[in-house]
């Protein structure tokens, strides 16, 4: 197929969109039931959002399939201020729930050399209406153990200052690496350990 053919040459259509035109052609081309399929993968999965604190946030629908590439560009351009957070959010299994037990999502804030990233979701212990919201750090030799200190790092906010530990700061490649696995999988990445800082219930 001549779109299939343009696509493993590393072509792009005319139309600029995450999802590019000659993919539509492609699948178009394939009959209906593999359109079918196609349109299916294009449904969000994850929404991104980029914070600023004197223009507020852009926020981005993306679907698993279709990867936008722009989780490692988005955190190597925070400043602290503008902008000075990404959230990537995963939409809950049933789009009309948004109870706290279905709330997962990472984010990230300060700055590209210095960022501290949090993990939210489901408790894995306690309630089943809860979820937890944790301090993403590095685990292995030589690193402390969560929740222990201290926590002598300080993450300059807009306002206000974070305090981590120093196995809590991430720089905007290695974040990057954490945000494509979550993306992929909903899960933080392996060899990585979570620090409990709070815990959201569902009420009755």
């Amino acid at each position: 197929l001549v779109a299939d053919e343009a696509l493993a040459r590393g072509e792009r259509g005319p139309m600029s969109s995450t999802v590019d035109v000659l993919q539509y052609l492609s699948a178009y081309a394939k009959g209906p039931d593999a359109y079918a399929e196609f349109s299916a993968s294009l449904v969000p999965t994850h929404r991104w959002q980029v914070v600023s604190d004197s223009g507020g946030s852009s926020s981005t629908d993306l679907a698993r399939a279709h990867h936008p590439g722009r989780f490692a560009y988005d955190l190597s351009s925070l400043n602290g201020v503008d902008p000075w957070a990404v959230v990537l959010t995963a939409h809950p299994p049933n789009e009309t729930s948004h109870e706290h037990s279905t709330m997962s999502y990472l984010q990230a804030a300060g700055t590209a050399d210095a960022l501290v990233i949090e993990f939210c979701g489901p408790a894995p212990a306690g309630p089943e209406s809860a979820s937890v919201r944790s301090v993403v750090g590095r685990q292995g030799d030589g690193m402390p153990d969560a929740p222990a200190g201290p926590f002598e790092v300080e993450i300059p906010l807009p306002r206000s200052k974070e305090r981590v530990g120093p196995h809590e700061v991430f720089t905007a490649d290695e974040a990057a690496k954490l945000f494509e696995a979550f993306y992929r999988t909903d899960k933080v990445a392996d060899g990585y350990r979570l620090r409990p800082v709070e815990r959201y219930l569902d009420h009755p």
